[in-house]
Formats: structure tokens, C-alpha cells, sequence
């Protein structure tokens, strides 16, 4: 498809040494990419020495640049204009039309290197009466006379600017005709336009390239500004797949992508956050809500019972050891997300759990600065409802009434502290205490463009979420430089880096928070936080200050990368070579002031990976109908990652905190660590297409891993693929209703190491304070696992059925796949008998599968000219289970597996209500007493044992899905996203009755506050909550175990783009304002904090609002 060249894209403590480093990094790039562009005439002289040879030859070579545009290089001599038209138009794939009676026989001749389509097209036209447009179809250049204006007619010259509808940026290139006439006009680079009318109120027609055509009557004007809206995207989009691109319709496999506009409407500070709900069969939920905190991803669904199921991340050709938290979205241009074996097979032994492919925002041609920044409050937006002073002490004594019938006098049951409290109504609500108000800001500069030849992008972010909960702070400070200079037609090199620095605060428990009495006192007698309470319990306040009680982790994280690019046979085939160095370093310190003495931990861990790959792709069209395109892969990285622990006690003041271990009175312990692999790679893929009908892909890779045995370092992962274009098949040719509809089919295997480096040798443990020799304990070393040399890869074999379709040009799109992942030779520890001198061995014993359903649909609901209503909704149903364990079919309870059930189940005993008065005898049968929990007997034995046992649920969701809507009106818009988790079930230990989950909802001993629930009483049959008790009852977590289903709304977005006559008298080219809230509405039956985390303790969620701004000069 023809395109024009549119610019449009749409307080805390730091190291000395991460600030210096980030500084250097930014000043070195902007040298190198200040050089580049001040010397281009320099960098052509250079091309002389590669393109000497092509001094004397004729040839025309066309590049298609990553934003959709073409940069010509050409040498011809004595050519005609015709048939030099003809070629260019040619190697662009659009045809070509003009008048037998324009005179094209006119020779040209011309020699320049990387010189922008369009421009030439100028430049060839020039002088000769002629002019050119781009038809409504978007595929034909219709070149035309230029027509001059009669000097006897009332000529009118107006005026104006096209900028895009949504972001109000400028669009170069758009085309202005008079209707009825071929006089017309095209945009220049910032959008502006004039144009001489005749006529009596003359109508204009404008086209652009991706956009919807638009009619305006002049109606007397002499200025006119124009807003072009986007057109619904087509099914000739270009898709990032592993390693390359290609046409969509080319795609057989299951790619989902995020676009840039779907990141940008979300703001969210983290990667995980921008792919929750929007790719259909991504499980990604929060490992916990404090600032900072990354996320669990499973892509469609859990496969290995021991190992990673984490997916491969690759962010511009560079796998990523690691999550995403120090990565930032603002950096980031599409995201694209491999599901099946087919897309993931290019990645062989990495493959296995998907791969998510990043890139990153490049440069253009021009030049533009942008700036982009929010900020505003956040606040816990649930509580849970524990009793206040008085509930409590109704609770003690309904527990004494409970066990004995009567309660005795306060005074026997409360200290003097808590009987003040009674007294005076003094009740403290820990929550209050300890909930404050956030504060979250986000702030970046980016300054994109360059020239034809030379590109680039360099930005700098500030993030910092001051947490609603004091001292559980996140501040994230990040740098990105992108590069890529063109030398001549036929080499292109590039360099980019991503550097960020990160600091995470943890302080406080909230395990005491939800605990702690009601009715003691945080303070002492002068006003000062106490360590601890009247009952020893510590206190919530004291932790929350830094000085007290203090965890601080910092990650400094360099990602960087060089490549070069040499047409080795001009669009055909093409080398490319790159060398990515990626250092992670990490530094986490503990400390706690405590009584008799204080403690800290200093742990400094830091990795190196290093990827060197090389690349040949080859592509050829032959007969018109035939199109191929090869692409071999060699790759080599290397990882290691280093340790250094040190734990202490008895530091002699507490202000140094973590920062002198060495002044301790004791050293508890002191560790390294040494850990590190080697992956080499080759992969073959070949893409055939014939007719934009019949598409086969077959995709072959060898992997060899340090981490296996010797025999089994290597493996060979294959997949085979095909995909049928059914709308381009002739008995579709008059169809008018499906603008696509594509079969894809998909078989292959991909692989997973599984295992940690060094694993498969025997090994020594360590044991302290052995065996006594001369009454003195020594240290000594004993075997461990048993050394197995036959160990091999766990692999997947994924089957995938997928139908992609189109109706009414677009307007409604979507996708539906079904799959089956069979994952087999699982790694597994065997327990040896006793007598081996070993306690396991790792072995190939286990099978898994997984089956589900992605479903997604886009819709343009109404589209008029000043009001646009658009829907995305995605859906993924997964399941999975166990086909068999160490080689045979029988359950291992003891793990919580069972053969045909899902991989993590929740094995517990189930309840039906309370035992109420009159059912004493039946309640005694299994030793209980009315008003305890009746447990079910499953088999009707008459006793509660493991026999009773049933699995009450999955941790995992059967169904997770997003829904997105989209409102335009005029310079208006406003987007809500809407998330939902369904069918999971988890843990809250709110609502355990275990006095080692430290909240007991009925264990009165040594507890000092419960959930203010309905508990049964003699004279509240309640049949929802047990008695008061002070002995816990047998399986504490009864009641424990909650559906964990869950819809949020994850946010609301309102912005107002301002029109483009303000914009440019303000000097910018677009400027837009918005404000967001964030988690407004959570719809759960889950009884904790929020469902998601899912574990009770952990940092509650919260709601933010923030307004803010993007502007672009």
C-alpha cells in the first residue's frame, strides 16, 4: 500500500553512582546522535567506497522505512519518465494510471541516494506541466496535467492546516482537489496547505492514506482547517513476528498486538498493567500492590508443575532476562504477543510459555518534542470491617459464655488499659492509622526526528508513587536512545539503550494491622510511638518510619545494543548482525531496630547477559503470484549472575542502618552465589505464499543448553503452518460483506530447560551444627539429589485452529482460536528410598495439557463525521490438568496433584453451616457441639479424615477477558477499560481460624482483634461464622477458601485535544489534556483487601486520580 512519509507518533534517595551513570549514558548518545545528523554529507562521502561499483550501473532500489514510508536511491541515465514511473511505482506494489495523451516520453536523468518517494516524485515532475494525486482506492498513482486558472476567472487563494483528528499532529502529504477539476494541492511537513479556487463555492476533496475521505464546500472561506479521522484499520497491517515482520495475511500463527494508542489510554506506570486484559488468554494478575510490585503472566495457562512458567520477553530482537518493572511503557510503540507453537517456535527452548515481543519508539524524518506528564492522589479503596473496642470485648466475653455458659466481670477477662479504654469509648482503628493519602506523578521529555538517511529518538522519565501506606514508596528514573543511520541503499546501522534506575520501600506488616487491639494505645506516656503494645504486639506506627524498620531494594539496569544491516542482493537478501550486553544490578538492604538488639541483611546481586546474533532473510516474488520469504537465524548468549548476602545483629547505633555491617556484634550468616548458562542457537523459518490465497509456514530450531547433560544438550524444535485468504479466492470477488476471512492451522513443539544451572550434577549440601566430634558440632557436607545424566527437555506440542474475519470493510473484526498444549517429559524430583544415601533424583516423569478458547471483536458502533463510538472486547477460556505423574497414573496428594485435575487445586475438607442447638447428639457423632462448623462427610463414615478431602477450587481463572470502549466527539474523548477475573478461588486468612496465619477470625488466645462478622451465639443461631472459641478447632482454613471472581473497572479517561488554529499560534503542533481515575469500582464476593493479590497480608489496592497533559512541539 502506498504511503506518504506521516510524522506522527502518537523524591527520593538515589545512588551517586546510577544518577552519574544515567547522565553519561544520555550525554554519549546525544554526542553520537548530534554527530550523526551534523555530518551526513560527511557519511555519504563514505558510501563512495561501497557503491564505487554501481557508479556506472543502472538500478533503482526502494526501502520501506519502519513508519510506513519509502526512501528511494536511483541511477539512471536517459530513461523515460514513463517507464522510470513505471519501476518506481512497481517496487512499491501499487499500479500506476495516466492519460495516453500527457507526454511521458520525455528522458530523465537523475543519481541520488536515499532521497523520500514523494520527493522524487516532485522533483521528476517538475517543469513538465505535470502533477500526480493518490486515488480513494489508496493503490493507484494517477499522474494528471496540471491545469492553470484561467486569468479572466475570479481567482481566491485559501488557505489551512489537515492535522489527525485524535492527536492533533500534523499530516504531510494529504491531497486537496477541487472537485470536478484536477486542480489541486498536497500537504506540506507540517501540515499546512494552500490552494488558488475558481468557481462559485467550489467543493473540496480530501484523501489521505489511512484516513477517511472528506467533502467540504468552501462556502466563501479563505481558511480552512481540516481534521482527518482515522480509517479502521485494515488487514494489511504490518505485524512484528519473531525476528521480522510481515504482511498480516501472511500470518499463520497467533499474534495478538497492543498498539500505541491502546498503551497511551491506559498511562499505567508498568508492562503488566498495559497487557491485563487486552490479549486473549493472558492470565496476568498482581503479585501484590505495593508501588512497585510486578505481576504473575501465564499465557494460556499453566504447563511445567516445577518449573518457570514465566514467557519470554524479547523487547527489539533483545531476550529479556527478568519482568517487566523496569521497563517503561511510554518508551514503547506496539506490543506483540506469541501464542501458539507456530509464532513461538522461532524461539525454540524459550518458547514454551509464549513470547512477548516489545518495540520501541523510533525516530522520523523532521523533528519534534514532545512532553507528556500526570499527576494526582491515591487512597486504599477497601477496608475491612474489624471490630472497634467495644465489638471485641463483646467477642472475649461471648467466648466465655460460649465454653462455660456465664461470662465473668471485666476486670478478670481485660487489663487496666483496655478497661480504660471501655470506660472512656476509646477505641483505635489501626486502619485509619496507617492509611494516608498517595501521591503519584509521571513525567517525560522525548525529542524524535532526523532526516531520509539518519533517525532517532531519545527520551527521559521520572516516575514516583509516594504509597497511601507511609515508607512503601517506588521512584523509577529511566533513559532510552534510539539510532538508525542509513550509509547508502545498501547498509544501515543502529544503536539503542534503555537505562533505568529504580528504588522500592517495604516497611510496615499488615498482618498487625488487621490484628492489634482495639483497645491499647500506640503512644506513650510523652506522645512518642511505642515499639510495641500493651500485649506485645508490634506497633504498625513505629515501622512505618524509616529509621525503625526499613527494606530497600535498588535496581540499576542497562539494556543496550548495536546492529548493522547490508543489503547483500538489493531487496532480496539481507544480513543483519547484532551484539546486545544487558547488566542488571541489585541491591536490596534490610533493617529493624529491635529489642534486645536490631538486625540487617545486605545482598547485592548483579547479572550479565550478553546475546550475539547474526541473521539472513531472503525474499523473492516470481510470477507474480509466488512469494517467499526465508529467514536463518544463528544466536548465542551467555548469563551469569553473581551474590553476595551478609545477615547481622547487635549494631551498636541504629542510625547507620544496613550501611556498616561490619560494626555488628554478630555475624548470623554470610553467602555467595555463583550462577550462570549458555544457550546456542539455529533456526530456519520459511514463509510461502501463493496468490494472497495459500500461506505455509514451517519453522525448524536447534538449541543447545549448558544446563543439561551431556547426549541432551541439544534439542530440535519444529512447527508447520497454514493459513487460507478466503475473501481472495474468486467466488469471494463480489462479496461485499467480508472484508476478511482467514483459516489458519497449526501444529509444533517448543521446549523449556526447566531446570537451574548446574542441576543435573549430584550435589553436596551443606549442614551446620552436624554431627559432634569431641563434644564440638562440626560442619560437614552430605549428598543430595543423585546426579542424572539421561535428563532432557520438557516440551510442548501445541495444536491451533484459528478463523479471522472482517465484516462491512472492518466496521466489526475478530478472532477465534481453539488449542490443545500437550507438554510432556516434565522434570520432576523422585524420592529415593533412605538406603540410597540419597534423598532424589530429577527425572522426565510427568505430562500435562491444556485446552482453551481466545476470542476478540472490534467494532466501530457509530461513525459520523464529529462522533465516533468504538468496542474492544477479548476473552480467553483455559483449562488444564494432569495426564500422569512419575510415569504412571496414580495422584500425589501430598503435592495437591491428581491425575485429570488442574495442576494447582485447593485440597480441603468443605463445611455446610454451624451446628445449632437440638442437633447436639448428631453434632457428637464427629466431636462437635452446636455452634461449631459442620464439617461434610463425604463419605458418610461417621469421621472427618482425608477420605473427606475434596478439591474446592483453582487459583487460576477458567475465564479472563477486557472490555474496552472509545468516544471521539469533535476535540473530545473518553475511554473506559473494564477487566474481569472469573472462576478462581483463593486464601484469606481473614477468615482463618489458625493462630499461625496470625489473624484468628475465632481463636481468642493470644489475639487481639478479629473481623466483626456474624458469629454464632445461643441466642444468634447464625449458621455463617463458628463460635467464639479459645482453643483453635481442627482444619483452621475451613472457611477460609472464597471465590475469588472479580470485575474492575480499571479505568476512565476524559481528555479535549486542542484545535489546531490555538495549537499553532501557541507554537505546538498538537496539545491534549485529560484526566483519569484508576480502579473506581471492584465488583467481588472476596471477603480480603482485593482479590487480585489474594493473600490478605499484602498492600491493599488503590484508587488514583490524576489529570494531565501531552503536548508535542
Amino acid at each position: 500500500m502506498l504511503k506518504r512519509n506521516i510524522n506522527k507518533q502518537s523524591s527520593g534517595r538515589y545512588t551517586v553512582q546510577g544518577i552519574s551513570l544515567l547522565i553519561l549514558i544520555v550525554v554519549l548518545n546525544t554526542f553520537v546522535a548530534v554527530s550523526a545528523i551534523a555530518k551526513q554529507d560527511v557519511s555519504m562521502l563514505s558510501t563512495n567506497f561501497f557503491n564505487s561499483y554501481e557508479q556506472d550501473k543502472e538500478y533503482i532500489h526502494v526501502q520501506k522505512l519502519e513508519t510506513g514510508s519509502y526512501v528511494v536511491s536511483l541511477n539512471v541515465k536517459n530513461m523515460k519518465l514513463s517507464e522510470a514511473l513505471t519501476k518506481l511505482t512497481d517496487k512499491i506494489n501499487v499500479g500506476l494510471s495516466y492519460s495516453s495523451d500527457l507526454k511521458l516520453e520525455e528522458t530523465v536523468s537523475i543519481a541520488t541516494e536515499t532521497i523520500e518517494f514523494f520527493d522524487l516524485l516532485n522533483y521528476l515532475l517538475k517543469d513538465k506541466g505535470l502533477d500526480y494525486t493518490v486515488s480513494e482506492s489508496d493503490n493507484v498513482l494517477v499522474i494528471r496535467e496540471k491545469i492553470s486558472t484561467n486569468s479572466n476567472e475570479l481567482n481566491e487563494v485559501i488557505r489551512g492546516r489537515v492535522v489527525d483528528s485524535q492527536t492533533g499532529e500534523p499530516l504531510p502529504g494529504v491531497n486537496i482537489v477541487i472537485q470536478g477539476t484536477s486542480i489541486g494541492t498536497s500537504t506540506d511537513r507540517e501540515g499546512f496547505y494552500e490552494l488558488t479556487i475558481t468557481g462559485d463555492n467550489p467543493t473540496l476533496l480530501i484523501s489521505y492514506i489511512g484516513y477517511e475521505n472528506q467533502s467540504i464546500l468552501v462556502s466563501g472561506r479563505t481558511e480552512i482547517n481540516i481534521d482527518l479521522t482515522l480509517s479502521v484499520i485494515t488487514s494489511d497491517d504490518v505485524v512484528v513476528v519473531g525476528y521480522g515482520v510481515m504482511q498480516r495475511s501472511d500470518v499463520t500463527g497467533s499474534v495478538h498486538s497492543v498498539t500505541r494508542r491502546e498503551i497511551t489510554e491506559i498511562g499505567a506506570y508498568s508492562m503488566e498493567s498495559v497487557l491485563q486484559g487486552r490479549i486473549p488468554g493472558a492470565n496476568i494478575s498482581a503479585r501484590g500492590f505495593r508501588p512497585g510490585e510486578g505481576s504473575t503472566i501465564r499465557i494460556r495457562g499453566t504447563r511445567s508443575l516445577t518449573a518457570s512458567n514465566n514467557p519470554l520477553i524479547v523487547m527489539d530482537g533483545i531476550p529479556i532476562e527478568g519482568g517487566l518493572m523496569e521497563l517503561n511503557p511510554n518508551d514503547v510503540e506496539s506490543i506483540e504477543v506469541l501464542k501458539d507453537a507456530s509464532s513461538t517456535a522461532i524461539y525454540g527452548s524459550r518458547g514454551a510459555n509464549g513470547v512477548i515481543l516489545i518495540t520501541t519508539r523510533q525516530g522520523f524524518d523532521g523533528f519534534r518534542v514532545e512532553y507528556q506528564g500526570h499527576a494526582g492522589p491515591q487512597w486504599i479503596n477497601n477496608r475491612l470491617d474489624l471490630m472497634n473496642a467495644e465489638q471485641y470485648a463483646q467477642f472475649a466475653r461471648d467466648a466465655y459464655i460460649a465454653r462455660d455458659g456465664f461470662a465473668p466481670a471485666d476486670e478478670a477477662i481485660f487489663d487496666a488499659w483496655a478497661l480504660e479504654s471501655l470506660r472512656l469509648g476509646r477505641s483505635v482503628d489501626w486502619q485509619d492509622l496507617i492509611f494516608g493519602r498517595g501521591y503519584q506523578q509521571m513525567h517525560q521529555i522525548s525529542l524524535l526526528g532526523g532526516s531520509s538517511s539518519t533517525r532517532y529518538n531519545i527520551s527521559g522519565t521520572f516516575d514516583e508513587h509516594l504509597s497511601p501506606v507511609q515508607n512503601n514508596d517506588f521512584r523509577r528514573i529511566t533513559g532510552r536512545f534510539n539510532l538508525d543511520h542509513t550509509i547508502s541503499s545498501r547498509i544501515r546501522f543502529g544503536i539503542s539503550s534503555h537505562i533505568s534506575n529504580s528504588l522500592q520501600y517495604e516497611s510496615v506488616s499488615f498482618a498487625n494491622v488487621l490484628r492489634n487491639s482495639p483497645m491499647t494505645n500506640p503512644y506513650d506516656a510523652d506522645g512518642n510511638i511505642r515499639m510495641y503494645d500493651d500485649v506485645g504486639d508490634r506497633n504498625p506506627l513505629f515501622d512505618m518510619q524509616r529509621e525503625n524498620n526499613l527494606n530497600e531494594g535498588e535496581t540499576t539496569r542497562l539494556i543496550s545494543s548495536a546492529y548493522a544491516e547490508i543489503q547483500l542482493i538489493p531487496e532480496k537478501l539481507e544480513y543483519r548482525g547484532m551484539f546486545s550486553p544487558d547488566f542488571r544490578f541489585r541491591n536490596d538492604g534490610r533493617y529493624r531496630m529491635d529489642v534486645p538488639f536490631s538486625t540487617a541483611r545486605a545482598w547485592e546481586r548483579r547479572s550479565t547477559s550478553l546475546v550475539y546474533e547474526n541473521r539472513l532473510r531472503y525474499t523473492e516474488t516470481f510470477l507474480g503470484v509466488h512469494r517467499l520469504d526465508l529467514t536463518a537465524v544463528n544466536s548465542y548468549q551467555t548469563f551469569d549472575q553473581r551474590a553476595t548476602r551478609i545477615d547481622v545483629s547487635g549494631l551498636p547505633y541504629e542510625y547507620q542502618l544496613f550501611h556498616n555491617v561490619g560494626s555488628a556484634d554478630r555475624v548470623d550468616l554470610v553467602s555467595s552465589s555463583l550462577s550462570e548458562w549458555k544457550l546456542e542457537s539455529y533456526m530456519l523459518r520459511a514463509n510461502y505464499s501463493y496468490d494472497n490465497r495459500y500461506v505455509l509456514t514451517l519453522t525448524g530450531r536447534i538449541d543447545g543448553s549448558s544446563r543439561l547433560s551431556e547426549g541432551n544438550k541439544y534439542g530440535f524444535f519444529p512447527s508447520g503452518a497454514i493459513a487460507w485468504n478466503i475473501t481472495n479466492e474468486r467466488f469471494m470477488q463480489d462479496n461485499d460483506f467480508f472484508s476478511e476471512l482467514k483459516l489458519r492451522l497449526s501444529v509444533g513443539e517448543v521446549g523449556n530447560t526447566a531446570i537451574s544451572p548446574f542441576q543435573t550434577l549430584g550435589q553436596l549440601q551443606l549442614v551446620n551444627n552436624g554431627y559432634a566430634f569431641n563434644d564440638v558440632a562440626r560442619t560437614y557436607f552430605e549428598h543430595g539429589d543423585i546426579p542424572n545424566p539421561d535428563l532432557k527437555w520438557e516440551r510442548s506440542r501445541t495444536y491451533n485452529l484459528g478463523l479471522d474475519w472482517g465484516i462491512k470493510d472492518d466496521r466489526f473484526r475478530g478472532t477465534i482460536e481453539v488449542y490443545q498444549t500437550d507438554t510432556f517429559d516434565l522434570l520432576m524430583n523422585r524420592q529415593l528410598p533412605f538406603t540410597s544415601g540419597y534423598t532424589s533424583t530429577l527425572e522426565n516423569i510427568g505430562e500435562t495439557q491444556n485446552r482453551g478458547i481466545d476470542f476478540t471483536l472490534s467494532t466501530t458502533n457509530v461513525h459520523t463525521r464529529s462522533f465516533m463510538w468504538q468496542t474492544d472486547f477479548n476473552v480467553g477460556y483455559n483449562r488444564n490438568k494432569i495426564v500422569s505423574l512419575y510415569g504412571g497414573f496414580e495422584d500425589d496428594p501430598g503435592s495437591g496433584w491428581f491425575i485429570g485435575k488442574p495442576i494447582s487445586v485447593i485440597w480441603y475438607w468443605d463445611w455446610d453451616g454451624i451446628w445449632q442447638l437440638g442437633e447436639e447428639e448428631q453434632a457428637a457423632i464427629y466431636g462437635a457441639a452446636p455452634g461449631d462448623v459442620r464439617f461434610v462427610d463425604q463419605n458418610n463414615d461417621g469421621v472427618i479424615d482425608d477420605e473427606d478431602r475434596i478439591i474446592r477450587g483453582d487459583p487460576f481463572p477458567n475465564w479472563v477477558g477486557g472490555l474496552t470502549n472509545r468516544l471521539t466527539f469533535k476535540n473530545f474523548d473518553m475511554s473506559a477499560f473494564v477487566y474481569a477475573s472469573l472462576g478462581s478461588t483463593h486464601y484469606s486468612p481473614t477468615h482463618s481460624s489458625s493462630f499461625n496465619d496470625l489473624l484468628s477470625l475465632q481463636f481468642v488466645a493470644a489475639q487481639t482483634n478479629q473481623m466483626n462478622v456474624n458469629y454464632w451465639m445461643p441466642d444468634n443461631p447464625s449458621n455463617e461464622y463458628e463460635k467464639p472459641r479459645f482453643t483453635s478447632q481442627s482444619r483452621t482454613n475451613i472457611q477460609a477458601y472464597w471465590d475469588s471472581s472479580f470485575i474492575r473497572v480499571r479505568n476512565i479517561q476524559l481528555g479535549y485535544s486542542l484545535p489546531a488554529q490555538l495549537t499553532s499560534k501557541l507554537g505546538m503542533t498538537s496539545a491534549r489534556i485529560y484526566t483519569m481515575i484508576e480502579n473506581p469500582f471492584t465488583f467481588t464476593k472476596f471477603p480480603g483487601y482485593d482479590p487480585e493479590g489474594a493473600r490478605g497480608y499484602d498492600h491493599p489496592n488503590y484508587i488514583t486520580v490524576y489529570g494531565g497533559v501531552q503536548l508535542s512541539f
